[in-house]
């Protein structure tokens, strides 16, 4: 599986993710549950965004600088 998941772990965290989906989805961007969770998660929900990415900016700010 590719891009982001975004676990919530506390009632804080979901209801966080929930307005992060529905946002999500109102703008048009490609969001889905995750059904199948790794065992040892402890998450009452969590959100894949496929088309997200990571970036590590201890790694690009060297590179930026080279240009």
């Amino acid at each position: 599986m590719g891009g982001v998941v975004s676990p919530a772990v506390s009632e804080d965290d979901l209801e966080w993710l929930e307005a992060m989906a529905a946002r999500a989805v109102a703008l048009g961007i490609v969001c889905h549950d995750v059904p199948d969770l790794p065992e040892g998660l402890e998450a009452k929900r969590a959100v894949c965004f496929p088309d997200d990415g990571e970036l590590d900016n201890r790694l690009l700010g060297p590179r930026l600088v080279a240009l």
